[in-house]
């Protein structure tokens, strides 16, 4: 009875080190770099996911802005998909930080020049929503999702317009920056 134990024990050794070797024989990730991000305001349908241009004349509330964030993502090196090894993507120059900021002063604890992005939340999909963090880490820097979408979480005081920009910071120390967009941000009546 020891003797089989051990032929099992040493068996599902061997069968492991076999599996984890020719994973790590053949696997590769693939590398992506971004260069560029851009970013469009869209009116939410109330309900619905539903998303059209934003019109400035509409003077729509801040709660009917979604925000499409575009961030193609060139692939740099691709590997070749096989069964044993699962698609690992990673961002050559990986994102640090993600930064929205505006020329006006959102409300009191969001002057002119703050990070708005800690007050949105983010989605790929428009039904599950993320924080910042999760955003950068598991979208920006660990997926092929090149297209995702942000929605401010909190009001801002008063009508404004706001001239906005959105930046990156990326681990080599660069910057990418976005169009800076113009728009019209108002609480609920």
């Amino acid at each position: 009875m020891k003797t089989l134990h051990q032929v099992m024990v040493f068996s599902a050794i061997f069968c492991f080190l076999g599996l984890f070797s020719s994973c790590e024989d053949k696997c590769e990730d693939t590398m992506f770099q971004i260069k560029e991000l851009s970013i469009s305001p869209r009116t939410r349908t109330e309900g619905s996911t539903l998303l059209t241009s934003w019109r400035t004349n509409d003077a729509l509330p801040y709660n009917r802005l979604t925000f499409l964030m575009q961030m193609p993502k060139p692939v740099l090196v691709f590997f070749t998909l096989n069964s044993e090894c699962p698609a690992v993507w990673k961002n050559e120059n990986r994102v640090t930080d993600l930064k929205l900021v505006s020329d006006q002063d959102y409300n009191e604890e969001y002057p002119a020049g703050s990070d708005l992005l800690k007050i949105v939340s983010f989605s790929v999909d428009q039904n599950s929503f993320v924080t910042k963090n999760q955003f950068i880490s598991n979208y920006v820097n660990q997926s092929d999702i090149a297209t995702a979408y942000f929605n401010f979480t909190v009001a801002p005081t008063e009508s404004h317009v706001h001239q906005l920009r959105l930046e990156a910071q990326t681990a080599d120390d660069k910057s990418i920056e976005a169009n800076a967009l113009t728009i019209l941000l108002k609480p609920m009546e």
